[in-house]
């Protein structure tokens, strides 16, 4: 489709540029997927999580700091 092309040409052009791309706004397991095929860098959204005050998030940030510290990883994202 049309929409993809764009995607994915923009998606190429911001790794022409040496940048890492990100995307917004992704909220189905479908989109997730499409954006592994073409390469994007990172994604985000409500398929990942709802927004949150500050304080839960550096709640959660801490809490996943001290995972990463002891070699456990509580949130996993995989490219397979």
């Amino acid at each position: 489709s049309k929409s993809r092309r764009m995607l994915v040409r923009m998606i190429d052009m911001g790794h022409d540029l040496g940048k890492n791309v990100v995307v917004e706004g992704v909220e189905t397991q479908a989109q997730v997927d499409l954006l592994l095929e073409i390469k994007c860098d990172v994604a985000q959204g409500y398929f990942f999580g709802r927004p949150i005050p500050a304080a839960a998030w550096e709640e959660e940030a801490h809490a996943l700091a001290g995972c990463a510290a002891d070699g456990e990883a509580k949130h996993k994202v995989s490219r397979d």
